[in-house]
């Protein structure tokens, strides 16, 4: 596996980790907790811009809808549509994990 291939696959499970993090804090978050969550995850140091970059990449797939607090802090909710993908309700989306049968 490549690096670019390595770094899209932890991108991908980094992703569905911050779906399962947001149902978790009760459907919404804002960036900052996502990091820490990330972190205790093991994936990592992430800069706030690489989380953003990700939600965007989840609300374009529709998992998500962000806004911004005081347009400093981004924060997510999570959708019908992000729930039902952690459930495998809805088809594989590219660039996020899906989820394992009974995880």
């Amino acid at each position: 596996m490549t690096n670019t291939g390595f770094a899209s696959a932890v991108a991908g499970s980094r992703r569905l980790a911050m779906l399962r993090a947001l149902i978790e804090a009760e459907g919404t978050a804002n960036e900052s907790v996502i990091k820490t969550c990330l972190q205790s995850l093991g994936f990592g140091g992430r800069q706030l811009g690489d989380i953003r970059s990700d939600l965007d990449h989840l609300e374009r797939a529709g998992m998500v809808r962000t806004s911004w607090y005081e347009g400093r802090v981004m924060v997510a909710a999570i959708t019908a549509r992000g729930v039902a993908y952690t459930r495998r309700e809805v088809e594989p989306v590219p660039g996020i994990d899906y989820p394992s049968i009974g995880a």
